[in-house]
């Protein structure tokens, strides 16, 4: 199957319910079926349920944006994203840490984490890393702050989040 286009020989970037625009992360709840993808330059996470897939079907939720799924605004805030990269799902925590990292249209520098209990179109966030509050996305090279990350795991045994800060050159 093919999520994002109509069939395998389509290939158009899109902002719709069932287009995709760059995808550069993937992560799965195979409790419920949902594939998460991240649509990096629609600056938001689209979520497929996938327990019944069938080709070129519509998301059933969005992160980073609103609910209108045809509505794409780079943003530094709660319930924004910029550039969506890096993925993971934390099964016990029932979280999505969300990679928001560096695009086209610059970085915010940052590791979002979505309570996705319940997933509501455009919802905020919980936490933020590498920044200090939801509106900053200064680079830095500190020991909490991160400069172009691009990639994030999770070791739910130790609560240890591991994050690629590639532009600092380090884990």
């Amino acid at each position: 199957n093919v999520l994002g286009q109509a069939n395998f020989t389509s290939s158009s970037s899109a902002t719709t319910q069932n287009g995709l625009y760059t995808p550069m992360g993937l992560a799965y709840d195979s409790t419920r079926g949902y594939l998460f993808v991240a649509d990096s330059d629609n600056y938001r996470v689209m979520v497929f349920d996938v327990a019944t897939i069938v080709d070129g079907e519509a998301a059933v939720n969005v992160l980073g944006q609103d609910n209108t799924y045809v509505q794409v605004n780079p943003e530094t805030t709660q319930s924004r994203l910029r550039s969506p990269m890096g993925l993971f799902y934390d099964s016990d925590g029932n979280r999505l840490f969300v990679v928001d990292g560096n695009g086209s249209n610059g970085s915010n520098n940052r590791v979002m984490v979505f309570d996705i209990t319940t997933i509501v179109d455009g919802g905020a966030a919980i936490n933020v890393l590498g920044q200090t509050n939801f509106t900053s996305n200064s680079s830095a090279t500190t020991q909490s702050g991160l400069y172009n990350p691009v990639g994030v795991d999770y070791n739910a045994a130790t609560g240890m989040v591991y994050i690629a800060d590639s532009g600092n050159n380090r884990v």
